[in-house]
């Protein structure tokens, strides 16, 4: 928004120019609706193995009935992850409300 002075500059402006003149400053609303859709994508995923598995034997009490034998297998992993994320902006039209004019003496200071 103009200061005072500049308002009054260009009213000055003006008075040369026509017989009469005046400044309005028309107050109003704009509205532009937007919408932000992320998006990802994911490139090809890599598996590599890290040091040697380990063979973890399960505690089972000696002498099991049917003879099983439990374990667990630990095995570290590196894993590649190709990742890339963003955003598309989609803006839609702007809309204009209209508030009415007031008089340049009644404009608000910033």
């Amino acid at each position: 928004m103009c200061d005072l002075t500049t308002q009054e500059k260009a009213l000055t402006d003006l008075d040369t120019e026509f017989a009469c003149s005046t400044l309005v400053d028309k107050e109003l609303s704009v509205s532009i609706s937007g919408t932000v859709k992320p998006y990802r994508r994911v490139g090809p995923i890599e598996v590599y193995c890290c040091n040697e598995p380990r063979v973890i034997p399960a505690w089972k009490p000696s002498g099991q009935k049917c003879g099983a034998c439990a374990f667990t297998v630990q095995q570290d992993l590196i894993v590649h992850i190709p990742l890339g994320i963003g955003a598309h902006v989609f803006v839609d039209d702007i809309y204009t409300d209209c508030n009415g004019a007031c008089p340049v003496n009644e404009v608000p200071t910033k």
